[in-house]
């Protein structure tokens, strides 16, 4: 198991909730801009060893996701602004800055919540 991305939640917007319900997660890191905050998951200390694919499970606490599509901009934004949204649609395809991965519920997030990208 290779672990591509690793990091954790420092802080929660106001309307992450409702967009998970509507099976969607933003991540920055904690330069974001403020207007982002609201709708952001927030995070620190990332580590980022490779580009992230097809095929690579995600991780939110112990719930795990595999991931059908990578959107070609992603690893890029995750790099350089530590941003990336993921879709819990089941979807094959979205916009270039976005992850699908399999259909399933979100895990209740809380500061300190492990977030990892993991290769078999």
């Amino acid at each position: 198991m290779t672990v591509i991305l690793e990091t954790h939640v420092t802080a929660i917007g106001e309307m992450v909730e409702q967009l998970l319900q509507e099976q969607t997660l933003i991540l920055f890191d904690e330069s974001a801009p403020e207007e982002l905050h609201d709708i952001s998951v927030l995070h620190s200390g990332q580590t980022f060893t490779g580009d992230i694919q097809p095929g690579d499970t995600l991780r939110i606490g112990e719930e795990t996701f595999e991931i059908y599509f990578v959107g070609d901009q992603v690893n890029q934004s995750i790099r350089e602004l530590g941003h990336v949204t993921f879709k819990f649609k089941g979807s094959t395809e979205d916009m270039p800055g976005s992850i699908c991965t399999e259909a399933k519920e979100v895990p209740p997030l809380e500061k300190g919540t492990r977030i990892q990208i993991i290769r078999s």
